[in-house]
């Protein structure tokens, strides 16, 4: 009895580690020059669904807009829709996934991510 209240936590970790086999699934910092921390992505591995975690602010807050994503594995194209960059018109991006980084392309503006990281402490 005991054995298996302890092994099925973990078994449920390992799946919920297995994951939806959506390499966008998870989270992706945002890479800034110097020591500036940026923007957090995360992708939900399931849906289109998405958070945000704008850049962080002089007074320790950061912003969430609404977006979306899609996600093409066959050719490793990136869409987000949505007001990602605070200040910015652009609602939206495109760019490919190349390894563990990709790059967002609105307008004239183009943001650089890679895999991890965390949400902002939240």
């Amino acid at each position: 009895m005991i054995r298996r209240s302890l092994i099925a936590p973990f078994a449920l970790l390992l799946v919920a580690a297995c994951g939806s086999g959506n390499p966008m699934a998870g989270n992706w910092s945002e890479v800034l020059e110097g020591d500036a921390h940026g923007m957090t992505l995360t992708f939900d591995g399931y849906s289109e669904k998405m958070s945000v975690h704008g850049r962080p602010q002089p007074d320790g807050t950061h912003s969430h807009p609404k977006a979306s994503y899609t996600f093409d594995a066959a050719t490793g194209a990136l869409t987000v829709s949505g007001p990602i960059l605070e200040g910015s018109k652009e609602e939206s991006w495109s760019g490919t996934l190349e390894g563990d980084g990709f790059a967002l392309k609105g307008g004239e503006t183009t943001l650089k991510f890679v895999k991890g990281g965390d949400a902002h402490g939240h």
